[in-house]
């Protein structure tokens, strides 16, 4: 008997592990739901929005159950005109872009409850013209109260927005986007959806309004800093919590709701925001068991309580979550082994929730000292623990989940339903088919998988040709995406490169986009530790640190990226011209110069270093430093002076102390001028501008020296730049913006690749081929034709060979993975444009057109590495077209693929016949 109890938790086990992977997709409707809420109230209905935060189970679960335990969507709504700080902290001078002009601060003061505190009304901050805030004085009047006490104004404009985009989603185009009274019919009922506590609540939705607090709270101080012999959560995980600060949210302690005064004035602090980063670096295994357990207590605990006795204080999820938090930081990693049987660790977390229960106390997990369940009473205690101590018992808790959980799964998955007395052989037959149906383990499945990923592909793609996309959206995008699929943030990122590369080739770089490859591609923030000068920081100086920024990021990971960096510093140089601040000018001139030598172009680094060496001899303004910290990589022999100067300063540190590792800008600017034109002439100019200069650095004269050492010791001096031309006497404020938008396409390649092969290994098998295209694409325009060509080959051998209705498809419907392919196949798709002008309406009639299967996409591939590789053998190919061809006949929408295929046909029948003539 003992030995049936342990198949069935090792089937139970393999159950849950087989059918609660990281989901491989999601439901972008949903995302599109929660992301489009915090930007279109404004342009929806006129009125300030708030910063929304999607919140709760839909945020913290990345597994995808085949029984959920979501009921709707939590959202968290903090508007961008309050803030709270703690009490005595020192109130800042920035805000992040999206906070109001004006911005009322209050103090979160400790109340005698942990957890909860009071507001009282501290300032208003008022942004200056510079970008930074003041602080203003607030007169405090008779009727000023000392603690903010009522909710904050529920904005309709966001019930509003919610209520369109969660409810609506399946409503008809013209619906959507006609302020009708249909459309007023439809968002009727959540219109009329009333607060429960701090929230709005609806059947679908949610919705808490809180406080922003944007530092982590002095409450919470020990969190960060506590001892954990297990290593959860690491370094990486805390910083980032507690970077996010926290929110508070207007309701009180349940034990004083009772006072009028209180219940008026007393705040929560949320730590919803934490919970989301600690839930979502979770184990699968620790993320399976809090299903379970939220699934199991929900039903025979919360819902049974809240039944038998409305009044009483009760259990929640809330609960749950803390206590999994707490396990998951003091149990090892050996503990929540995939090894081990699910039903047994849910029953001991559940024993150790019934001590929790009888002892009437929970620690919560982040702050010290308080205890959640502090409001219950011995009679809710009890009953509590009698509707939870079975479900502590291993056996009760194992038939538990074969009857309510496996066998309703198994029903879903459409296998038989198990009975009663349901034997261990039957249970492990329904467990490996549920799990074959559940776990892509079938063609039909995979096939199902295959269609919702490019569903969402190509919703991504919609989502930035629909909307007026801008880094507000990339960074509402960016920061809800990971709560879905981490690869479809990387996918968006990918995308909105294109997106934006697309957009430069066919008009020009502006601000705004500017704005937006910082957003998917810079670092997250630019430290402003300079407050001396805030004009200056306000006149274009802020593209200048970004700039510096991305010039000295050491840790790219591909050396199109770094070259992406550079051409990225380049235009937010040249985009600081437009502020026409003269006291930038050098700054930007000599930063372009050196940036333009990292490119090797040589012409533009002579033309800026004239255009500095010109106005400071004509305005005498000598002596502007540039800090090591502030330059990329120039040249071995400036690294050479920074190993001597610190050199120097080890050896003498008393005597050295106070040497910069830093350069005069005229004096670098000469040396790059003197570098790139290699000229005797050159060298004088550069010993006379030192001697001019007042105070020049340890690094001007090491650099000098270096300079004149090599030109003497140089052969190659016949190398040098016309320094008489007009290009190098004069210096365009703009840019090339072609090298940018192609970096960024090689860039966006390779993002592609590396979330494709995630997909591909999920899903390749020999019943399912599957090709990453973007790695393909990538080989292609990187000359890398051989493998480019032995991947489209093994796959078009392996579809061939399957005998599988083709799925694989390449969308051409926008121009973002459009500009990716060969231009011949480019110029075919306008040619078709030219001829069917009304497709540009996506009807149903043009849909043929709007994609490439894939094994098209690849004999096109193939035949032109061939033709480049001047291949002698292409009979193959020429057979597997006519294949291919032949199998597309019995689809209806391949019209795109048939004269593509045509086109390669012919194109490799005249390379034949060209070699042929050749020979």
């Amino acid at each position: 008997m003992a030995e049936d109890e342990d198949q069935l938790h090792q089937s139970v086990t393999e159950f849950m592990l087989g059918t609660c992977r990281r989901s491989a997709s999601f439901a972008f409707i949903d995302f599109v739901a929660k992301v489009v809420t915090a930007k279109t109230a404004k342009a929806l209905f006129d009125n300030t929005a708030g910063e929304l935060f999607t919140s709760g189970s839909s945020a913290e679960f990345y597994i995808k159950p085949v029984l959920s335990c979501i009921d709707d969507i939590d959202f968290m709504s903090s508007y961008t005109c309050y803030l709270a700080v703690p009490d005595g902290h020192i109130l800042p001078t920035e805000l992040p872009s999206h906070y109001s002009h004006k911005v009322e601060v209050y103090a979160i003061i400790d109340s005698p409850r942990r957890g909860y505190v009071y507001l009282r009304p501290l300032c208003d901050l008022q942004k200056n013209d510079v970008g930074y805030y003041d602080a203003l004085s607030k007169e405090k009047g008779g009727n000023v109260p000392d603690f903010l006490h009522g909710s904050l104004k529920h904005d309709s404009s966001i019930i509003r927005t919610v209520a369109l985009c969660v409810s609506q989603q399946y409503l008809p185009k013209h619906v959507r986007n006609n302020r009708s009274l249909e459309w007023q019919h439809c968002i009727q009922p959540i219109l009329g959806s009333q607060p429960h506590g701090p929230a709005i609540t609806h059947s679908k939705f949610d919705m808490v309004f809180c406080m922003r607090c944007l530092i982590w709270p002095p409450q919470a101080a020990d969190w960060p800093r506590r001892s954990r012999s297990h290593g959860w959560p690491d370094s990486t995980t805390i910083d980032v919590v507690v970077n996010n600060g926290c929110d508070v949210v207007r309701i009180a302690h349940p034990s004083c709701r009772q006072d009028e005064w209180v219940r008026e004035r007393q705040w929560r602090l949320s730590f919803s925001r934490a919970e989301v980063t600690l839930l979502n670096s979770w184990t699968t295994v620790q993320q399976v068991i809090y299903h379970m357990l939220r699934f199991v207590l929900k039903r025979e605990v919360i819902w049974k309580t809240d039944n038998a006795n409305k009044d009483l204080p009760k259990l929640s999820n809330y609960h749950v979550k803390t206590l999994m938090l707490w396990e998951s930081e003091q149990k090892p990693q050996s503990w929540w082994s995939t090894e081990s049987s699910v039903v047994k660790l849910c029953s001991s977390i559940i024993h150790k929730l019934c001590d929790w229960v009888v002892g009437k106390r929970c620690r919560h997990y982040f702050i010290i000292n308080c205890n959640i369940l502090d409001h219950i009473d011995d009679d809710a205690s009890l009953m509590i623990y009698d509707s939870m101590k079975n479900l502590a018992d291993v056996s009760f808790l194992l038939a538990w989940f074969v009857k309510n959980y496996v066998s309703k799964s198994a029903q879903c998955c459409s296998t038989d339903m198990l009975s009663e007395d349901v034997s261990t052989e039957k249970l492990q037959s329904m467990v490996h088919s549920a799990i074959d149906q559940n776990m892509m383990n079938t063609p039909c499945h995979k096939l199902s998988l295959s269609l919702e990923r490019q569903k969402s592909e190509t919703q991504i793609s919609c989502f930035l040709h629909n909307f007026s996309f801008n880094a507000e959206w990339a960074q509402i995008v960016m920061k809800e995406l990971p709560n879905f699929d981490l690869r479809l943030r990387d996918y968006f990122a990918a995308v909105a490169s294109l997106h934006v590369a697309y957009k430069i080739s066919r008009h020009s770089l502006t601000e705004s986009l500017l704005d937006v490859l910082w957003t998917l591609l810079g670092p997250c923030t630019v430290v402003v530790n300079d407050r001396t000068n805030r004009k200056l920081d306000s006149a274009g100086i802020l593209s200048i640190r970004k700039a510096i920024k991305l010039a000295t990021l050491s840790s790219a990971r591909s050396n199109a990226l770094e070259m992406l960096h550079n051409e990225m510093s380049k235009a937010l140089l040249h985009h600081s011209f437009e502020y026409r601040n003269e006291c930038t000018y050098r700054m930007v001139h000599v930063f372009l110069a050196v940036l333009y030598n990292k490119s090797g172009h040589c012409q533009e680094v002579v033309a800026h270093c004239k255009q500095l060496l010109n106005q400071s001899f004509a305005r005498g303004q000598y002596g502007l430093r540039i800090g090591a910290e502030y330059l990329p990589q120039i040249d071995e022999s400036v690294d050479v002076v920074f190993a001597l100067i610190l050199f120097y300063q080890h050896i003498q540190q008393i005597a050295l102390a106070t040497t910069e590792l830093a350069f005069t800008a005229e004096l670098l600017a000469q040396f790059l001028y003197s570098k790139c034109t290699a000229d005797r002439k050159s060298v004088t100019e550069y010993r006379q501008r030192l001697f001019l200069t007042e105070r020049p650095s340890l690094g001007d004269v090491l650099l000098f020296k270096c300079t004149e050492i090599q030109l003497k010791t140089s052969a190659n001096v016949g190398a040098a730049v016309e320094v008489g031309s007009a290009r190098a006497d004069s210096v365009s404020r703009s840019m090339d913006t072609g090298l940018l938008a192609a970096t960024l396409e090689l860039v966006a390649l390779e993002q592609l690749t590396e979330v494709r092969q995630t997909t591909v290994r999920e899903l390749q098998s020999g019943q399912f081929p599957v090709l990453n295209e973007f790695e393909a694409l990538y080989a292609y325009r990187c000359g890398l034709f051989e493998h480019c060509l032995e991947m489209c080959r093994d796959y078009v051998v392996v579809v061939l060979s399957a005998r599988v209705p083709l799925n694989q498809i390449y969308n051409v419907e926008f121009p973002e993975l459009l500009s990716l392919l060969d231009g011949a196949l480019v110029s075919l798709w306008g040619i078709v444009r030219i001829l069917h002008p009304t497709m540009l309406f996506y009807t149903k009639k043009y849909i043929s057109y709007m994609k490439i299967f894939m094994p098209t996409l690849s004999l096109y591939l193939m035949a032109q590495c061939q033709k480049k590789l001047r291949s002698n053998s292409v009979g193959d190919t020429l057979r597997k077209i006519c294949r291919v061809r032949d199998i597309l006949l019995s689809y209806e929408d391949c019209h795109m693929d048939q004269l593509i295929l045509r086109l390669t046909y012919r194109s490799l029948k005249l390379y034949v016949a060209d070699t042929a003539g050749a020979d």
